[in-house]
């Protein structure tokens, strides 16, 4: 079954453009209904007073003061042979080094005493 048109093409034509208006205007008062929405909310979160929440770190509490540690006092080797010496050593007065007699010479003049 066929059906006949009866409006000519202007009755087309404002037809078309009342849905169009109409799909305009459902999708502008969406729009319009949304930012409502979206504002009451926002109105009634800040109204809400906010918890208070409990604070993650614990209070800093402060050391108790520490006892003053007494300088150490330096180790001095015993044998010093390599090292330079030092300035109260240089200071100390130093008794003279007895002169060294040649070892071939006190053996000779014994071994020539005893075979006389």
């Amino acid at each position: 079954m066929r059906y006949m048109e009866f409006a000519d093409a202007e009755a087309q034509l404002g037809l078309l453009r009342t849905i169009i208006d109409n799909t305009w205007a459902a999708i502008a008062k969406q729009a319009e209904d949304q930012k409502k929405a979206e504002a009451l909310r926002a109105a009634q979160e800040k109204a809400k007073p906010r918890q208070k929440r409990p604070s993650v770190a614990a209070p800093i509490k402060p050391l108790p003061p520490q006892k003053p540690i007494a300088p150490l006092k330096p180790k001095r080797p015993k044998a010093q042979t390599d090292a330079a010496p030092t300035k109260a050593e240089l200071l100390q007065p130093q008794r003279p080094i007895p002169p060294k007699k040649p070892i071939g010479v006190n053996n000779r003049a014994k071994d020539s005493r005893s075979s006389a």
